[in-house]
This record gives structure tokens, C-alpha cells and sequence, in this order.
């Protein structure tokens, strides 16, 4: 189960910091934008940044609520990305983020990852 906090949430912004460990190949949801309080218009990725395991590999989705959609972003060992066109939501969208390990890794100890997303807030 990843820990999953909100270190920054403002009225503009959101910063979500992700970590854990994938002891499957399955998708994990990160988090709901219906659970926010109040729910975003819409939610504007704007920058990552992100540690996984050496040589490991991983993708973050969005999705319906229920399963992974739309692959937004690969993401491979160490990394940053800070996006001249930021990735935008589709309006009133309510749906969900997930992270998913990519290619094959060991099971028997997992994957560890830290992600950290920076998002801009469209009001409602």
C-alpha cells in the first residue's frame, strides 16, 4: 500500500507525494480528484519529479475512477520533468491517478518508488 500525502494544497495548487513498494504487477490508485476538498474544475500537471528502484520503470495513468485510462507519463530510475505544456485534465473530470510498474522486475522484494506531482488547480 503506497503512503500517499498532500504536503502542499493551496487555493491555485496541489503537490501529492507518492511512495511505496509494488509487491505486484497490478495498478495502484494514488488518489481521487472527487476526494479533494473542494473538487477541482480540473486538475493541470505541470511537473514530476521521481526515484524508482535502479534500472526499474513505471507509469503514471489517469483514469475513470475504476481503472487506469490514459497513460500521462513513463518514468524510468531517477528523474525530473517540469512541462512547458502541462498536461490538462479533461474539464469536469473526476477521475483518478494510478502508478503501474513497467517490464519486469523481482517479485519476491518488490519495487520501491517516490514520486512527487506538482498540479495547478482550475476552479469550478
Amino acid at each position: 500500500m503506497p503512503e500517499i500525502r498532500i504536503v502542499g494544497d493551496g487555493e491555485k495548487n496541489v503537490t501529492v507525494w507518492v511512495r511505496g513498494e509494488f509487491a505486484t504487477d497490478k495498478p495502484i490508485e494514488l488518489f481521487a480528484v472527487g476526494d479533494m476538498v473542494p473538487v477541482p474544475k480540473s486538475l493541470v500537471l505541470g511537473s514530476v519529479i521521481w526515484c524508482i528502484e535502479e534500472k526499474a520503470k513505471c507509469c503514471l495513468w489517469a483514469g475513470d475512477g475504476s481503472h487506469p485510462g490514459q497513460m500521462l507519463l513513463f518514468m524510468e530510475s531517477r528523474n525530473s520533468i517540469r512541462l512547458d505544456r502541462p498536461i490538462q485534465m479533461p474539464p469536469e473530470w473526476d477521475g483518478a491517478f494510478y502508478l503501474s510498474p513497467r517490464g519486469e522486475f523481482e517479485r519476491s522484494r518488490g519495487l520501491l518508488y517516490w514520486i512527487v506531482l506538482d498540479f495547478d488547480k482550475v476552479r469550478r
